[in-house]
């Protein structure tokens, strides 16, 4: 059984301007989380989400960086949302996708993404919607 680590992209903490150019943030949550909890966690991998195909490039930059920086596995992986603060939608879109690691061990990062996406992650969790039968 794998352990998987699922997040949001974190665009307005994972990253941050400077000098008029969009940079990674080193004190961002994604970066931080690698650098302090992904080893000891035991993750097989993480699976980095991003919400639009607009948000590609910040998905791959940050995917990269954590591969150079720490040698983990991730995996940038499109959940195309059409609203992020429609929770419905979005726990609706969550539950379905997650479906298809039920046997595996999974960690939710509630942190990254919206606040209805956080809320979502919360509503997914307590429902119980992937635990295996």
């Amino acid at each position: 059984m794998k352990h998987y680590f699922i997040s949001w992209l974190a665009r307005n903490n994972d990253f941050v301007d400077q000098q008029g150019q969009r940079q990674l943030n080193p004190q961002g949550p994604t970066l931080q989380f690698h650098e302090h909890f992904f080893t000891r966690g035991h993750y097989s991998a993480h699976l980095l989400l991003y919400s639009s195909a607009d948000q590609k490039k910040d998905a791959l930059q940050l995917a990269d960086e954590i591969v150079a920086r720490f040698g983990h596995k991730v995996t940038p992986t499109l959940l195309e949302l059409s609203d992020v603060i429609d929770v419905n939608a979005i726990r609706s879109r969550v539950e379905t996708w997650l479906q298809q690691f039920a046997e595996h061990e999974l960690t939710l990062y509630f942190s990254p993404g919206t606040s209805a996406m956080q809320l979502a992650w919360y509503l997914v969790h307590q429902q119980g919607c992937c635990a295996p039968t």
